[in-house]
């Protein structure tokens, strides 16, 4: 069977991985050169009368136009936007979006027409993410909107593990967010009649939908119902999404093919009553389905849905038979048209590969589990199958193996399933009585479900965090799939090769696979002392040779200042998963403000911590919120003074401060300062020390020499006297500090530093900062740069 666009779609998402990884430094002559290449191409394939050869030609044109198309479509994301990054401006623009409501906050895709700046209206064109918290006055697709706000262009990824929130804007066509409590009304913009039309049928759909859930179900479950039915998480509580991620029952609250085929086949079949061409009622189908997947904002899963529908209803008109890995392929195809950086979005790799997955392994499955009642077999292989591809992206994106989800999907799945159909049929509301019983059960039912869940993934290695290492484990667990599956053979012709040098080649290639992954895995690491960007704040995590994590502070700002951000849960986790650490050997709290402690409480709160280690009492509210959680959870709680040590292996921690029976005026003064030598490599951290502090341990004459220097204070002008710095001799500087940090760091600070000829590594310019140390040497690694 000849799979056209299977090797077109191979193609093109090689030419954007290219592209993608393509080093910036002399891309003007790669382009150059594959411009040149392909104009050779073409030329060759005109005059060369080869099919063989031609087909060859054509791929690898696909290939170098894609890698091309990629790389105008990233400059195309360029925009004027980052020349007003952090400016109060006054914007015009209309929705060309649903509104996203959650809670107290509306959200807007803006698409913009004009900037004011200097009372000159310029035109500027991208989308732009409004956020404000006025949930009264709700503006709807088209309307024309004048607000006012600061600019913010989203940031890259500054911490491993953690989100890169500005792909995943870019991958929705975002250039920039802002907030505004200035927003006004000033016209309509039509975008054509029917365009208009149709997306308020389907937004309308949608609020009908939610009105529905809202009155018969309490809000946790008629958001999950909406996200059930529309893939729509904005209102689903974080903590039970963290539970269903790892229940591995997350992708029931992705709208996809289970949707879309629902709601085709109840169409046709209701058409069927009717006495019309079944084409007639293929297309009304299909068009309730578009209005369907506009509502669900055509994420990437439905758009494919809605492809590969597509193509086996047109092929069913003509009486054509199709290939359902031809469709996936074709289905990608244009998806990745449509937007290249799409391929780096979750939803589009989970959609796929899951497909991917029931389309070449349910066979094998079905065939090993006939033994087992049809239900129970279709169940196990259906999980399965879509799973088996996902496991290495699950690793990537969580960091975890849950290896619960085999139960949780068997008994869940079909359950939420039932839910789906329930939720759908309600939106028809014939019968408001029967129609608030079905509700009312599907809520017992997703309530019961998640319980399950939750109390599944409380077992013993349930869910194990497993470190990210990186490509190679990825590629090798493709190759073992491979060689399982037979799919080298497959690839062979009939004939063409030796039985038994294959058999050799697969045994011999699956010990080598499974040895190299556990070697990977196994394979002792060097100490890891990583200084984390948490913005305004302080946190280092540091990682033994044996897989323990040592906690110094945790970063995290008010919550005023951050909405619903929460520094311990989107950074700290994120970071300890993708580490595979689920032990915490101790925390340690310089201080209790809220900038180096507050981060810590969801990191007490949900992971083992063996001890708790502060150095005075303090009468923040912070103080005794933090020892409420160390009581509740049975951690060892010890306060820490001058002169006092601890050991853990071979690394070994010196209290250099607080000053035993010393009444400090200042909190700051009183911060923790721990010397760490490991291996003779020694790590000073100061906390908030000031200026005062620093005099009181110079005047101890304690031994403050060290390889890097925690700079007190986020390098505020009260800190860093040239006396202390001279004492500590550093060959290295970290600065933990946030963009616009209240005048942090001080240029006094930095040139005092640059005048030691000490390097400065601020975690404001180069993300999370890492040291690793071996026996002989250390490596300095960040986000931003080596």
């Amino acid at each position: 069977m000849n799979r056209y666009f299977l090797n077109v779609t191979i193609a093109t998402i090689t030419g954007y991985l290219t592209a993608y990884f393509l080093p910036d430094a002399g891309r003007f002559f790669y382009y150059f050169a594959t411009i040149f290449i392909l104009i050779s191409l073409f030329l060759l394939f005109y005059y060369l009368n080869s099919r063989k050869y031609n087909q060859i030609i054509l791929i690898a044109a696909i290939f170098l136009l894609s890698l091309l198309y990629f790389h105008f479509y990233e400059l195309k994301m360029q925009n004027d936007f980052i020349n007003y990054n952090g400016q109060e401006l006054e914007l015009i623009g209309y929705i060309k979006d649903f509104p996203e409501i959650k809670n107290e906050e509306v959200i807007y895709s803006i698409n913009t027409l004009y900037i004011k700046k200097d009372n000159t209206y310029k035109r500027i064109k991208g989308i732009i993410r409004l956020k404000t918290v006025d949930n009264k006055n709700i503006f709807n697709y088209g309307d024309v909107l004048r607000f006012k706000g600061k600019i913010r262009i989203p940031k890259e990824r500054t911490n491993p593990g953690s989100v890169d929130y500005k792909a995943v804007m870019l991958q929705k066509g975002i250039f920039a967010t802002l907030f505004s409590r200035e927003i006004e009304k000033i016209g309509e913009y039509n975008e054509g009649l029917l365009r208009t039309y149709i997306y308020k049928v389907a937004y309308n759909l949608r609020e009908h939908y939610r009105k529905v859930l809202q009155n018969n179900l309490d809000l946790k479950f008629s958001s999950l119902m909406m996200s059930v039915i529309f893939g729509i998480k904005s209102n689903v509580d974080s903590e039970l999404l963290k539970e269903m991620g790892e229940g591995g029952i997350i992708h029931v609250l992705a709208a996809s093919g289970l949707n879309v085929g629902i709601i085709y086949t109840a169409f046709y079949s209701l058409l069927n009553f009717f006495k019309i061409k079944s084409s007639i009622k293929a297309c009304i189908s299909l068009f309730i389905v578009f209005i369907y997947a506009l509502a669900a904002n055509f994420s990437p899963p439905v758009f494919r849905a809605f492809i590969m529908l597509l193509i086996i209803v047109l092929g069913n008109i003509i009486n054509r038979k199709s290939d359902p890995l031809n469709n996936l392929s074709f289905a990608a195809f244009l998806v990745l048209i449509f937007n290249p950086l799409l391929l780096f979005s979750i939803s589009f790799q989970f959609s796929f590969l899951a497909t991917l997955g029931l389309i070449l392994f349910y066979g094998y499955f079905k065939r090993m589990f006939s033994f087992l009642p049809d239900f129970l077999n279709a169940t196990f292989s259906t999980t399965l199958s879509a799973q088996i591809l996902l496991i290495p992206f699950l690793i990537y994106y969580f960091h975890y193996l849950s290896l619960a989800s085999i139960f949780t999907n068997i008994i869940i799945v079909p359950i939420i399933s039932f839910c789906l159909i329930i939720g759908l049929i309600s939106g028809i509301n014939i019968f408001p009585i029967f129609n608030s019983f079905l509700l009312k059960l599907s809520g017992l039912l997703l309530k019961y479900s998640l319980m399950f869940n939750s109390i599944v993934i409380k077992f013993p290695y349930a869910v194990v965090p497993v470190e990210d290492k990186g490509l190679l484990p990825l590629i090798l667990y493709y190759l073992i799939i491979a060689m399982l599956f037979d799919f080298p053979k497959k690839m062979l012709s009939k004939g063409n090769y030796n039985v038994d040098y294959y058999r050799k080649f697969k045994i011999t290639t699956l010990i080598f696979s499974i040895i190299l992954i556990i070697f990977v895995y196994f394979q002792k690491g060097p100490l890891e002392v990583t200084f984390l960007d948490v913005g305004q704040g302080d946190s280092c995590i540091i990682k033994t040779e044996d897989n323990r994590a040592f906690i110094i502070d945790g970063g995290g700002t008010p919550r005023y200042l951050t909405g619903d951000f929460d520094t311990g849960e989107d950074i700290l986790d994120p970071f300890l998963k993708s580490k595979g650490l689920n032990n915490i050997e101790a925390v340690i709290i310089s201080h209790f403000d809220d900038d180096h402690a507050k981060g810590l409480l969801y990191i007490l709160k949900n992971y083992k911590v063996n001890y708790l280690l502060y150095g005075v009492k303090s009468s923040a509210m912070l103080y005794d919120e933090i020892m409420k959680i160390a009581l509740k959870k049975n951690i060892k709680v010890m306060s820490i003074a001058e002169g006092d040590e601890f050991k853990y292996r071979n690394i070994k921690f010196e209290v250099l401060n607080p000053l035993k029976k010393y009444d400090f005026k200042d909190e700051n003064d009183a911060s923790i300062v721990l010397k760490m030598d490991y291996k003779g490599f020694k790590i000073l951290f100061t906390g908030d020390l000031s200026v005062e502090g620093e005099k009181l341990l110079l005047q101890q004459k304690a031994d403050l020499k060290a390889n890097v220097l925690k700079v007190g204070h986020h390098g505020s002008k009260t800190s860093s006297s040239q006396e202390f710095v001279k004492a500590v001799s550093p060959q290295f500087a970290v600065i933990s500090v946030g963009e616009n940090n209240f005048g942090h760091p001080s240029e006094d600070v930095l040139n005092l530093l640059k005048k030691q000829k000490i390097s400065i590594l601020r975690t404001d310019e180069y993300g999370a900062i890492t040291f690793k140390i071996f026996d002989n040497r250390v490596h300095i690694g960040t986000m931003r740069d080596e």
